[in-house]
């Protein structure tokens, strides 16, 4: 095993793991392991988490592929697409796996559970060489509604869903999947408010409780019935 074949071998992927490396060049894990701390040590590769190395200098090629199945979505992925004027402080992901955040060369990666229903709507990219999945902007306003503290306040949340370019049939199909009666309500107001889609044909809210447009603020005193949403 020649040390310029580890390397393409190690360039070639953006994570590598002792496994890997075992696998492919028919070694033990054991010196597998050792090699990759010594590659580490020289300067070689970067150690993302314990077990897990690099070549590439690209964070979010990195984090998008730590943990399968995986998906760029929330504010990150808001910000990818220019729907916020707002840096993002750390790459966010949607998963249905559960995995501690972790911090890799100045940057936060977060793993945001979902639940395994909401898994979907996400694209292929190429980024660098490497491959990466993010939310299509349907499913972008979807997760952002189930998991509203990812972009900060409800401002923000409003000129992401305001800015995102959504196709109705699309849309449709996919607020079909929702289990989640609270993100319907919220889900059928935003889209009939800001891009003039009636969700009403295909989702029927039964239960007459009432939900807080603004997940982050008191219960409004406004209401609309249609969607059984209370707003100021």
């Amino acid at each position: 095993m020649k040390l310029v074949e580890v390397i393409e071998f190690i360039e070639s992927r953006p994570v590598i793991t002792s496994n890997d490396v075992s696998k492919n060049f028919s070694i033990s894990k054991a010196y597998a392991r050792i090699f990759l701390q010594r590659l580490f040590k020289r300067g070689l590769v970067r150690r993302i988490e314990k077990g897990k190395y690099s070549y590439v200098n690209d964070a979010l090629v990195i984090a998008c592929n730590l943990v399968y199945p995986s998906y760029i979505s929330f504010f990150t992925a808001a910000s990818i697409k220019g729907y916020t004027e707002q840096l993002p402080r750390s790459i966010q992901l949607a998963t249905t796996a559960y995995k501690r955040d972790i911090a890799f060369d100045g940057t936060k990666i977060e793993f945001i559970n979902l639940p395994s229903w909401s898994f979907y709507g996400y694209l292929k990219q190429m980024r660098n060489g490497f491959t990466i999945f993010i939310a299509e902007d349907e499913k972008l306003i979807i997760d952002i509604l189930l998991k509203p503290k990812t972009v900060g306040n409800f401002e923000e949340m409003i000129e992401i869903i305001k800015n995102t370019r959504v196709q109705e049939d699309k849309m449709k199909e996919y607020a079909k999947r929702i289990k989640n009666v609270s993100l319907l309500k919220r889900l059928g107001y935003f889209l009939e408010e800001y891009k003039n889609i009636d969700l009403s044909d295909i989702v029927s809210i039964r239960d007459r409780n009432y939900v807080n447009l603004n997940p982050f603020g008191k219960l409004g005193k406004k209401i609309n019935k249609k969607w059984r949403i209370k707003y100021d």
